[in-house]
């Protein structure tokens, strides 16, 4: 215990976890600090029942004018949607992606524009002049995110846009392709465009393939939050998803410094000579790290959790009240845990910082342009930026769990090598930390021989 809090001490008050803290704050704070409150609020003050709010947490009336929007693969819309996307792009040559998360323009050669006319032209039925001079009336005025000059267009109350006419049902495109085929011919579109598209059907299902929700969908969406996740549930999914964009990053700098101090403070002889055990060591340091990155969270998550538990006093509506602390092992743990050997385990085999580079490398990998579900075995951070669409993570279950064990498992495993490594080291049985060095300094050198060329 003695040991565990000299080094949870000496981790708390080291710069580089000044420095996560305070993007942890950062990252908090933009993103999800008052989001309680404010669905509270939202519920509590609107009662005018022919208004849907944008809260969870507001029963549905029958007979309200509109219920709000939820995710489908609606094939009508997703088609429209694409096809007036796509068209727009090809004009300009224009082409939004999102390699690794971030935006990329792509500027298509003649021969791929060419052949991204010949895919508009197999959708429409249209020739390349028809094309050019579509009447206004071809999409509808407001489709997705594309907003046409003739669209009659007001803002409401909660900030979405509404219809001033029933002008989605008014308009001329009618795909010439199958479902089917279009899909095939959006997956050419993608390829052509390098990947990370808008046009990937996740994309367009998020973007164009929502539908209108009944008063039977809204309840059962109500009934979902509110009974089966228990209110707190839906915060805490959104919590860990903002959570989770920093812990799957940065709690390689902290180990990577933590076990380079000693390098550097020459405390290796010091350590080596030392009776405590190796596993004992780096298990402890590998603790330390875990609770100074976990804790923080913990206690932001009360910013969310205490309104609810004041909203449940308030209305009898019962909620979790530890629904942040599981989602918060499950969900977020295992990310810690493996990024956090991750450093560990490479800084104790070489002696230098290459776990950051490798840490870096996976997460730009990981990052996603889909913000809810598209989970895999190798899904470093899970997404679900909603506090809805439960049927998300409940439909991608099993997957989430075996990846959850798979990343566990796989942190024990190489803290466990770490530890035999470090064994080895103390004993002179192992001593490649120069090999390392001398490769090192040969990539740094011929990449600055690049860089200045």
């Amino acid at each position: 215990m003695k040991l565990y809090l000299k080094e949870l001490k000496k981790i708390c008050f080291s710069v580089v976890y000044v420095i996560f803290l305070a993007l942890l704050i950062f990252s908090w704070s933009n993103n999800f600090r008052g989001v309680t409150e404010e669905q509270i609020e939202l519920a509590n003050s609107n009662n005018d029942t022919s208004i849907f709010s944008d809260s969870i947490l507001q029963k549905p009336e029958e007979g309200q004018d509109s219920y709000g929007t939820m995710p489908s693969e609606n094939e009508e819309g997703i088609m429209v949607g694409a096809v007036d996307l796509l068209l727009m792009q090809y004009e300009s040559n224009s082409y939004p992606t999102y390699p690794f998360g971030y935006y990329k323009e792509v500027v298509l050669s003649d021969e791929d524009q060419n052949r991204i006319l010949e895919i508009l032209m197999e959708i429409t039925g249209l020739d390349d002049e028809t094309l050019h001079n579509l009447p206004d009336n071809y999409f509808p005025s407001v489709n997705g995110n594309i907003f046409h000059p003739n669209a009659n267009v007001s803002v409401g109350d909660n900030g979405e846009y509404i219809l001033d006419n029933d002008q989605e049902s008014d308009y001329l495109f009618e795909s010439q392709v199958s479902y089917e085929q279009f899909k095939e011919l959006m997956e050419e579109v993608d390829g052509i465009l390098g990947g990370k598209s808008y046009f990937e059907l996740n994309m367009l299902i998020q973007y164009y393939g929502n539908v209108e929700m009944t008063y039977e969908d809204a309840v059962a969406e109500y009934e979902q939050n509110v009974e089966t996740d228990k209110v707190s549930t839906s915060f805490a999914r959104l919590f860990c998803d903002y959570m989770g964009l920093i812990v799957g990053l940065y709690p390689v700098f902290i180990a990577v410094v933590l076990w380079l101090k000693d390098r550097k403070n020459k405390m290796n002889e010091f350590i080596y000579c030392k009776k405590i055990s190796s596993f004992k060591l780096v298990f402890v340091r590998y603790l330390a790290i875990l609770t100074a990155v976990l804790l923080p969270i913990i206690l932001f998550s009360f910013e969310s959790l205490i309104p609810l538990m004041e909203y449940s006093k308030n209305t009898g509506i019962v909620i979790d009240n530890f629904a942040f602390i599981k989602y918060i092992l499950w969900w977020l743990l295992p990310t810690t845990m493996i990024v956090s050997a991750i450093g560990t385990f490479f800084t104790i085999l070489s002696g230098l910082p290459i776990a950051i580079i490798i840490q870096i490398i996976w997460w730009f990998i990981d990052r996603r342009n889909v913000l809810v579900g598209e989970n895999s075995l190798s899904t470093l951070i899970i997404r679900h930026n909603t506090l809805g669409n439960s049927s998300a993570i409940s439909n991608n279950l099993e997957t989430i769990w075996l990846n959850r064990g798979l990343l566990f498992g796989l942190a024990i495993i190489l803290i466990i090598l770490s530890s035999i490594i470090y064994s080895m080291k103390r004993k002179g049985k192992l001593n490649i930390e120069y090999k390392f060095t001398k490769l090192w300094y040969i990539l740094k050198e011929k990449y600055l021989l690049i860089f200045k060329k």
